[in-house]
């Protein structure tokens, strides 16, 4: 995955940014988060975007697919 400046710097502007999403080289996974792979799980885009959390309870079993009730936050 890379972010927003890192793909600035690959490809030195947004325009050109666009244009690999329209060319799908690069797809947009979360804000301001681009990987080079289409489909990429939740977690990771989660873990790349806040590497210091901590997951616990009905979030942490939600993400592992190990309770069907959807979390309050």
């Amino acid at each position: 995955m890379k972010s927003r400046e890192e793909c600035l710097k690959e490809y030195g502007s947004d325009y050109y940014i666009e244009k690999q999403i329209e060319a799908g080289k690069l797809f947009k996974v979360g804000k301001a988060v681009y990987s080079e792979k289409k489909n990429v799980p939740e977690i990771a885009v989660f873990a790349y975007m806040y590497p210091n959390a901590v997951l616990t309870m009905r979030s942490a079993f939600s993400l592992y697919n190990l309770t069907d009730v959807i979390p309050d936050k």
